[in-house]
């Protein structure tokens, strides 16, 4: 009987965890406890473990930073700057290629305003030319009228062409400068080479320790998905934090109050997939699309 009431008193005295919450079970490591992010500092604060990295920096050279036999330099983590909000935690996987992920970068961030400067370039070309601002290229029988010339000029296909490829490549350097100029808010982005030092073994550690609050704090998880995305561990873990937070809100960790779906509706924080065999896919048809009417008299 003794022995019956202290198993008894042992397992009253274990703590109640709930499932749906990260509640630092006693019987995880200390590592895995500080990864989940339930470290001390509250959210929008800024801490100087907590970088960002602007995409002007992350897209330099075909997002080469992405590339695993790129090996990380104290230049890469110079690049990003303590931030107390991260606009786009970017999750991807390291096996995936560094052009499909540049592929997927350019669909999300960069392909939309292209697509606009070159209408609106287009547009000026086309308003110019009838102005008579710009003079004919050449003049060329109409079929039509038999005799009858009339002036023809490819400004609209060549300020189309042009100011598509230049802002679709060259859109990072853009935004950087307007940023530069105070115009618009910066653009702070997590990517783990550029913003967790990788040449101090203990500030490593200290980062890996916190991605957990790194996630707390992103605006949005941009998940550039492969096809092994959900085959990698850290991948996982990451969507799987992420949605923690997302329905628990700015609440501290471990609390039983969460949000309704509309209080999740209403936050800011969401998360986006951007699948990078389609995007390959959609830049190959906008490409074809652009450049097209080039091999073609109008």
């Amino acid at each position: 009987m003794p022995v019956r009431r202290a198993r008894a008193a042992e397992v009253h005295a274990l703590p109640v965890v709930d499932a749906l919450s990260l509640s630092r079970p006693p019987n995880l490591p200390s590592r895995i406890r500080d990864a989940l992010g339930f470290i001390s500092g509250g959210v929008g604060s800024v801490l100087d473990d907590q970088r960002g990295v602007g995409l002007c920096a992350i897209m330099s050279r075909g997002a080469l930073i992405f590339s695993p036999a790129v090996q990380p330099n104290p230049k890469h983590f110079a690049s990003s700057r303590p931030v107390a909000r991260i606009n786009f935690f970017i999750s991807h996987s390291w096996s995936a290629g560094r052009l499909d992920k540049y592929a997927g970068l350019l669909y999300r961030f960069n392909l939309v305003p292209a697509l606009v400067a070159m209408h609106v370039a287009a547009l000026a070309a086309a308003f110019g030319f009838a102005a008579g601002v710009l003079p004919p290229m050449a003049t060329l029988a109409c079929v039509d009228l038999p005799g009858v010339r009339v002036p023809f000029g490819a400004y609209c296909q060549l300020a189309g062409t042009a100011t598509f490829v230049s802002v679709l490549i060259g859109w990072g350097w853009i935004l950087a400068l307007v940023e530069a100029m105070g115009l618009i808010a910066r653009t702070d982005c997590f990517v783990d080479k550029m913003c967790i030092n990788q040449h101090d073994s203990d500030a490593k550690a200290r980062g890996i320790d916190q991605i957990g609050r790194f996630l707390r704090n992103s605006e949005e998880l941009l998940i550039l998905w492969s096809p092994d995305y959900f085959m990698r561990l850290w991948c996982c873990f990451e969507v799987a934090v992420y949605l923690h937070f997302l329905r628990l809100g700015d609440n501290e960790p471990g609390a039983l109050k969460r949000q309704s779906s509309a209080q999740m509706a209403q936050q800011r924080r969401k998360i986006e997939i951007v699948p990078l065999p389609l995007a390959k896919a959609d830049l190959l048809l906008a490409a074809i699309c652009t450049l097209g009417p080039l091999f073609f008299r109008m």
